[in-house]
């Protein structure tokens, strides 16, 4: 056997490699040209960008698919003595794994009119809407036929079977494979970053408006984790379903600003801080006394729910109002791409300037592509503590910037901001590995368990933070939103029931009195959050079309309201002193009295266990429908 080994099988890979991106960059050509319509707003320069970003995105997603193909190849040498035959089969396995998802692509460009995203296997449950359409649809995208057919025939023409006489010894071959894994691992994943490319990705940059375009249909479909959402049809139609969650009583609300200048609005949303941390509880007192005395001068709910159990389902529920009734996280979903209206897009037309704040790595849990894609003008991570900070000694060298001196930026980047504006401010300390800055380690309540030793730093970072606000001019015209993105660690069992580890604070606060003290056992949530603010700075009226059906405001106090979430593969409605909740496996629905502890609620005695689980299906119904359908704002 020669020592040599023939290089034809890699050249001819690299070759094929090579036009097969060349044609999903044609393909993403034809999807703008068919799709422009979708995308009037933005500038050409967006446009050329998300064609070169695309090219990321279509290297990953080959790369994927011709992973065993390239395995294949090296492999050929050892295998077959004529190169004619061996280069033959090569081509042949090429076709077998790549056919199907050019086929896709176009597939997909058939029905994107129809969805207004990119989509996933899902396109194939829209056949019964389109069916009737499609000899017109054909006709209409005769040029996509053409662009099909020419691929296939330029790849095969220009990839004909060619030996080549370039041989290198098994060392120097054994070197190209480990090369070539290399370049094969980092494609995949999209470069160097920390996380692996998703689709995701493709929202952050050049703008989350061309996101499809710099997309591919091959890599949505393999790399967006599966939801299993089903559309449901309890109600003959979604309008029904909207007729049965619709509030019967006027729940306008007077607490509203009533001022000549627009308040600002600052969410605090606190890592990982559970209402049993706050609360005064038989087996101790408050871990946070500094939130806790910010209860008792504003509007603080005792019953305030979480929509979902991680961060990352957080920033959507408490700025598009969605909560989490899928088993997958939503911007991890092929879901993330539908039309919704985020708080701060919304406001942003009202003059406001909005922030977004996070001490930890860019990146981390996508929160700075959520941003923009929210409509957030400005991200603040540690990338820009760092630029703004270039000597500091602050990160915690494991997650991100400890919460003080983050606190500390935040205020001082709003005091130099226009008003008026909105702010979200995301801590981290209270969060594996619990640590402290060293000025804590050894004076601060150093008998509790680390997880609790973090919230209490947390609540003093807090406190700072207050303590620099309020000498600052906006201060006094601002409307703080006080919550959590989710529970923490279970330090008392009673709470370690599936409606214990969705219970977190929720409080408005005031500084001019706007609104008073008062304590309230209103059920609210997450995703009452958007209405509520819109009503405060008197905007719910004009823009309550732009407001998911999931949550109200939180300012009329006095009604029962509500909470929505998805627990132990159930859907879970908690109104007043029942609890609906149904089975996903089999629909299996029933109602019950809460039985939670020191939970005191307002019961609702005029609606029966029927009309909640009927709610319930509505609620299930409008969400997977409008999902599936992309039809929230259609």
């Amino acid at each position: 056997m020669s020592k040599e080994l023939s290089l034809s099988y890699f050249f001819s890979l690299v070759k094929l490699l090579f036009l097969l991106t060349l044609t999903y960059s044609s393909i993403r050509g034809v999807f703008f040209y068919y799709n422009q319509i979708s995308f009037d707003s933005l500038s050409s320069s967006i446009v050329i960008n998300s064609f070169l970003h695309g090219i990321r995105f279509d290297v990953a997603a080959i790369l994927t698919i011709n992973t065993p193909v390239i395995l294949i190849s090296f492999l050929l040498p050892f295998i077959f003595i004529n190169q004619n035959s061996g280069l033959r089969w090569l081509q042949g396995i090429f076709w077998l794994f790549n056919v199907p998802f050019i086929i896709f692509s176009f597939v997909d460009l058939l029905y994107y009119p129809f969805t207004g995203k990119r989509n996933g296997l899902e396109v194939f449950d829209l056949w019964f809407d389109i069916k009737d359409q499609i000899g017109q649809l054909f006709t209409q995208y005769a040029l996509i036929s053409l662009v099909f057919t020419s691929a296939l025939i330029c790849i095969i023409r220009i990839n004909r079977c060619k030996s080549s006489k370039h041989t290198i010894t098994k060392s120097k071959y054994a070197i190209l494979f480990l090369f070539t894994a290399v370049v094969v691992v980092l494609g995949i994943r999209g470069g160097l970053q920390t996380k692996p490319l998703k689709a995701y990705h493709a929202l952050a940059w050049p703008s989350a408006n061309s996101g499809d375009i710099t997309l591919n249909s091959t890599l949505v479909l393999l790399k967006r984790e599966k939801t299993n959402l089903n559309k449901k049809n309890w109600f003959a139609t979604d309008e029904l379903a909207y007729q049965a969650i619709t509030p019967k009583v006027n729940t306008a609300s007077t607490l509203i600003h009533k001022g000549p200048e627009k308040p600002n609005v600052v969410i605090i949303i606190l890592e990982s801080y559970s209402l049993e941390f706050v609360k005064d509880l038989p087996t101790h007192a408050s871990y946070t006394p500094f939130l806790k005395s910010l209860t008792e001068k504003g509007l603080y709910f005792e019953n305030g729910f979480a929509n979902g159990r991680a961060s990352i389902d957080a920033v959507p529920s408490i700025h598009w109002g969605i909560p989490k009734l899928m088993n997958s996280t939503f911007v991890r979903s092929e879901y993330v791409s539908d039309k919704l209206y985020g708080l701060p897009e919304i406001m942003q037309n009202h003059g406001y300037r909005s922030m977004f704040f996070h001490g930890a790595k860019n990146g981390s849990m996508f929160f700075d592509i959520t941003a923009e894609q929210l409509g957030f003008d400005d991200y603040y991570g540690r990338t820009q503590y760092d630029k703004d900070n270039p000597n500091h000694i602050d990160f915690d060298g494991k997650w991100g910037i400890f919460d003080e001196p983050f606190l500390q930026y935040a205020a001082q980047v709003m005091g130099q901001t226009n008003q008026p504006f909105l702010s979200t401010i995301f801590t981290i300390s209270n969060h594996n590995p619990f640590t402290l800055p060293n000025e804590y380690k050894e004076t601060l309540a150093v008998d509790d368990p680390a997880m609790i030793r973090t919230v209490r730093y947390a609540d003093i970072a807090l406190q700072k933070f207050f303590a620099t606000a309020e000498k600052m001019p906006w201060y006094d015209n601002t409307l703080f939103v006080i919550t959590a993105d989710h529970t923490g660690e279970n330090v008392d069992s009673e709470f370690a029931t599936k409606l214990g580890n969705h219970r977190i604070p929720l409080l408005l606060y005031t500084p001019n009195k706007t609104i008073g003290a008062f304590k309230s056992d209103k059920i609210v949530q997450q995703i009452d959050i958007p209405a509520t603010v819109l009503d405060y700075v008197g905007l719910i009226h004009q823009e309550k079309d732009k407001l998911l059906p999931f949550g109200q405001s939180m300012l009329p106090f006095d009604t029962v309201g509500r909470a929505l979430f998805f627990a132990n593969n159930q859907h879970i409605l908690l109104h007043g002193n029942s609890v609906t909740s149904m089975q996903v496996e089999n629909d299996q629905i029933n109602t019950e009295k809460l039985n939670e502890f020191l939970m005191q609620v307002q019961p609702d005695d005029t609606i029966t266990p029927e009309e909640l689980q009927k709610q319930l299906k509505a609620y299930i119904q409008i969400y997977n429908n409008g999902l599936v359908d992309n039809s929230f704002f259609k």
